[in-house]
Order: C-alpha cells, then structure tokens, then sequence
C-alpha cells in the first residue's frame, strides 16, 4: 500500500479504498486531484454526448449529491485506517 505524509496506510476494506480514492485516480503518482477530475470530465463528455441538455442537468446535479454524500460516508470510515487529515505538528 502507498503512504500518506511519510507514514504507511493501515490496512482497509477494498470497497472503501476503491471509492474514496475516485476509483483508483487519488494513487496516481502526479497530480491525483488533477485525474480524478479528468475521470469527472470524462464521465461528464459521455453523457454530454448522449443524453439531452435537460437530463443531463438533472443526471449531474443528482450524480453530485450522491458522490458527496457516498464520500463523506466513505471518508468517515477510511479514516479509521489511514487516519485523519491534520498533522501530528499541526498547531490548530
């Protein structure tokens, strides 16, 4: 498993390791924010391309309240095994 900040990640169920990290984009070596909102683009072009403009607006608007509600679930329980996002010299 890779490592976040210099220290390795606890083991942690796949399905959990698999959403939280938008599907495998958050371990690409460079710029993994970058591809993860790459894969977003690309999901977004397809139906861009095959549905109306009206559907699509509802299709984006319901797909992103479900992605955030399934990422704050998922977060919560990944934290358990990779921990949480503050420093142990953070002073806040």
């Amino acid at each position: 498993m890779s490592n976040n900040n210099n220290h390795p990640l606890g083991d942690a169920p796949w399905f959990h390791v698999i959403l939280s990290t938008g599907f495998g984009a958050g371990f690409v070596p460079i710029a993994p924010g970058t591809a993860g909102a790459l894969v977003a683009l690309a999901l977004w072009w397809t139906g861009y391309k095959f549905l109306p403009v009206d559907v699509l607006f509802w299709v984006t608007l319901i797909t992103t309240i479900i992605v955030t509600v399934v990422g704050a679930w998922t977060s919560n329980i990944m934290e358990k095994y990779w921990g949480g996002g503050r420093s142990k010299n953070c002073s806040y």
